[in-house]
């Protein structure tokens, strides 16, 4: 071990900008393969945490018999890759969008979407908007 230690130091002296260079490539090359690992564990973790919160809506025609609602959601637990499933009524829904939603926590009538009348005029003559240049 020490005949290899002082074979070491003779070449540093022999050659320091070679020695220099070398151990430079080497740490370059470990930080890369290190800096390549990390990205490697993050974005696993990463794609972990987006694939837990997948959420997939339903939606179901007025109606439907509560029967083939709870056939539907026994068929939809039975895939493997599926956490959990849950029927929310219509009633249910309504709800949890009141307490979710500012809007609906107020019991007035939805404001009217705004209507045009076809007697509208253009305020702007067509003669005073400018043309593309050629």
């Amino acid at each position: 071990m020490r005949l290899v230690a002082r074979e070491a130091l003779l070449i540093f002296r022999r050659a320091p900008l070679l020695s220099a260079l070398s151990v430079t490539t080497i740490a370059f090359s470990l930080f890369a393969v290190g800096l390549f690992g990390l990205v490697a564990v993050n974005l696993q973790q990463a794609l972990r945490r987006v694939a837990e919160r997948v959420e997939i809506v339903a939606y179901l025609l007025p109606g439907t018999p509560i029967e083939t609602v709870t056939l539907a959601t026994k068929d939809i637990e039975a895939f493997p890759e599926v956490g959990s499933a849950e029927y929310v009524s219509e009633d249910e829904a309504l709800t949890r969008a009141r307490s979710e939603l500012v809007e609906l926590r107020t019991r007035r009538s939805p404001a009217r979407a705004p209507s045009w009348s076809s007697s509208a005029t253009c305020s702007r003559s067509w003669s005073a908007i400018p043309s593309p240049p050629r």
